[in-house]
Parts: structure tokens; sequence; C-alpha cells
């Protein structure tokens, strides 16, 4: 469960940000997930909410974003976006292969008081 050590550097680097700006607590963060990240919602959730406990994101909303990546059809050859591993391609339904790009994970925004 990679939810959990992935939780604890959020947490982490929310502190850090807390300290250098000065805000005293979270109210939500967005993240921007691609679907080769391999995160579980509800498990990031949930992690989440445990490690935030006592910090300055404790009781924030944590909001997952996926972002669409290119992938490619080996069916009908075309390029097309997917949002999840193993989507069927829009064009001619058959199984895509995603490309490399889809791993990261970013922070897209914090909502601070």
């Amino acid at each position: 469960m990679h939810e959990l050590s992935l939780c604890e550097s959020l947490v982490s680097l929310l502190e850090e940000e807390a300290y250098k700006a000065g805000f005293h607590a979270v109210k939500k963060i967005v993240l921007k997930v691609g679907p080769l990240a391999l995160i579980e919602p509800e498990a990031m959730k949930f992690s989440f909410e445990v490690v935030s406990k006592g910090t300055v994101a404790e009781g924030a909303e944590l909001s997952i974003e996926w972002i669409a990546v290119k992938a490619y059809c080996l069916s009908c050859q075309k390029e097309v976006l997917a949002k999840n591993i193993g989507d069927s391609c829009p064009c001619c339904g058959a199984v895509m292969i995603l490309s490399e790009e889809g791993k990261e994970m970013k922070v897209e925004s914090i909502e601070v008081e």
C-alpha cells in the first residue's frame, strides 16, 4: 500500500509550506493523478485522514482528479486519450496500450486558512 507513504510525504510537504507561508490550516488539497500511478482513491483518502491527524492538514478534504494520457490502439493504430488502464478505444472498441506517461501525481492546488 504505497498510498500511506505518499500521504506521509504529502503531509510533510504541507507542514513545510505552512511554516514558510504562515498558514494555520489546510482546507482542501487537489491532486492530479495519472492512471499509471496506480493510486487507489479510497486507500489514498483513508491514509491521508490517518496521517494528517494532529497536523495543519487534519480534517482537510483530499480531492483526486485523473489525468487523461495518450494511448495507442493496436487494432486501429490511432492515438487517443485514456483515463484508465485498460480503457477500450473510443474509435474501434479494442483494448489500448498506454504510453509511459501517466505515472505522475502532482499537487494541483491547496486551499488554506
